[in-house]
């Protein structure tokens, strides 16, 4: 929650828009996975993300669209995390919403013996069906974050008045047809 809500604040400040511009790069430069050149808030979000699951000791593994390589955070971490920190930035100088995009995965404690850059890359490639939780917070006029565990899915939209998320979507549902 506390670097979603850092990402928010930056992405809603103004005195920002620089941030959302890609560095110059050398002629014909992309990133190593064929993307586009980073973006300083690109940079600073995977920051916070990364910080943030770091500290949090429960994260073995990070797979970030903003690094090459998965990065190996804790032995002892349960959870293997992918994500895009900041999706969509270039939408940044347009007003129109981004956010972080997440999945979340059980450690697999059966690749420890595995040298470090190989359990991480290992992990992190799980299928989908074996996520334990996904989400994703939108960065707008208003802040959502939404999570499923499996069993629905549960939109919190951020009280800036209390700096908290609230419940205000509770088991969300895609209408069967039309809108």
């Amino acid at each position: 929650q506390a670097a979603c809500k850092r990402i928010a604040a930056l992405v809603a400040s103004p005195g920002n828009a620089d941030l959302s511009r890609a560095k110059p790069a050398a002629a014909g430069a992309a990133s190593a996975a064929g993307r586009d050149a980073p973006k300083p808030l690109d940079e600073l979000s995977n920051e916070i993300i990364l910080s943030s699951l770091q500290s949090s000791g429960k994260v073995a593994v990070v797979a970030s669209e903003e690094n090459d390589l998965p990065v190996w955070m804790c032995d002892d971490g349960p959870y293997v995390v992918v994500t895009d920190p900041l999706d969509g930035s270039r939408n940044i100088e347009v007003s129109i919403p981004t956010g972080t995009i997440f999945g979340i995965y059980d450690r697999l404690v059966e690749l420890d013996q595995l040298p470090v850059e190989e359990k991480a890359q290992l992990n992190s490639l799980q299928s989908g069906s074996r996520l334990v939780a996904a989400g994703y917070v939108l960065y707008s006029s208003a802040t959502i974050f939404c999570i499923s565990f499996g069993a629905g899915t549960h939109g919190f939209t951020l009280d800036r008045s209390t700096g908290e998320f609230v419940l205000t979507h509770p088991s969300m549902q895609i209408p069967p047809r039309g809108n």
